[in-house]
């Protein structure tokens, strides 16, 4: 992206070119003004915790031990087990890990 504005590419046009947003284009470019490339090296994405993490190792002993016989049955032991209510998708995630 740096490299697309040195070459005189516009914010818009770098956003095109690399299906990201006006607004990624000016953080990036905020960050670089900041610190340079090594401000851009730094990941500082938010990345969410799973209220399921302090039930993971119980929800895979439970899987291997019952084999649920779909995903929407492990969605109720784990509402049953854990008090907490989450999507198919979510709850398949144990299945598949």
């Amino acid at each position: 992206m740096i490299y697309l504005l040195y070459k005189g590419f516009s914010r818009k046009a770098c956003a095109q070119i690399l299906d990201c947003s006006p607004a990624t284009v000016t953080s990036v470019i905020r960050l670089y003004n900041e610190g340079g490339l090594a401000q851009l090296r730094q990941v500082n994405y938010y990345r969410p915790v799973s209220s399921l993490l302090p039930f993971q190792n119980q929800i895979e002993t439970a899987v291997s031990d019952m084999l649920p016989g779909s995903i929407r049955e492990l969605r109720e032991w784990i509402l049953e087990h854990t008090g907490l209510d989450r999507s198919v998708r979510v709850s398949g995630f144990f299945l598949k890990h």
